[in-house]
């Protein structure tokens, strides 16, 4: 499993101790956490591979078919991009309709889901 060590140059713990959340003081522990994901996710971002990809209106007429219109060019692109999953909070629309994923061919994942299997990958 990789380990995610604290840069303290990107994330000096004086700025990150500064953070507010909803108007409320992120604690001393809560900081050092925040500093471990974001120091995790730094380095995930670090190795993705970003691909920008067009879809036709084909292609999101297609989407319309398996979910809400506003979502529909989401889920085109992620067909068209033959990603490795897709990761979403929409409980609604997208994480509680197992079907998409064999629309699209890849798991559709919480971004904690996302993050744990990224962290396990050497």
């Amino acid at each position: 499993m990789p380990h995610f060590g604290i840069n303290q140059r990107s994330f000096p713990q004086s700025k990150v101790c500064a953070l507010h959340r909803n108007g409320v003081r992120i604690t001393p522990f809560y900081c050092a956490l925040y500093t471990v994901l974001l120091c995790g996710l730094h380095r995930i971002m670090q190795e993705a591979r970003i691909e920008i990809v067009s879809v036709t209106r084909k292609q999101v007429l297609d989407a319309m078919k398996w979910i809400v219109p506003k979502d529909a060019p989401i889920l085109a692109a992620t067909k068209a991009a033959q990603v490795d999953m897709l990761v979403s909070l929409d409980k609604k629309h997208i994480l509680d309709h197992p079907k998409l994923e064999t629309y699209i061919n890849a798991p559709i994942l919480t971004p904690a889901e996302a993050f744990q299997k990224l962290k396990a990958q050497p």
